[in-house]
């Protein structure tokens, strides 16, 4: 019998960093994950987020990237979104 450790991991702040942090590391069953903010509820501030092809590549790989506004993007010779903004 093989023991797991469980690995608590607290994440300060729910923003883009600490929630795409919190979603990857959720995948893992030995990851305990808790975000703490300090606002009491998530809603937009009217701010731009941009961001580039690895940020893009990388909510694609946690599967994430279908949440993203596709009107609102720049785009490369291909027609592939490269920046949301």
């Amino acid at each position: 019998m093989t023991d797991q450790v469980q690995l608590r991991i607290a994440i300060v702040g729910a923003g883009i960093a600490g929630l795409t942090a919190a979603i990857a590391l959720q995948r893992y069953v030995n990851i305990d994950v808790h975000v703490y903010e300090r606002a009491t509820e998530l809603r937009e501030i009217g701010a731009t987020i941009a961001l580039g092809p690895n940020g893009l590549k990388t909510l694609e790989r946690l599967g994430v990237s279908d949440v993203l506004d596709d009107s609102i993007a720049f785009r490369n010779k291909s027609g592939r979104p490269m920046i949301y903004q």
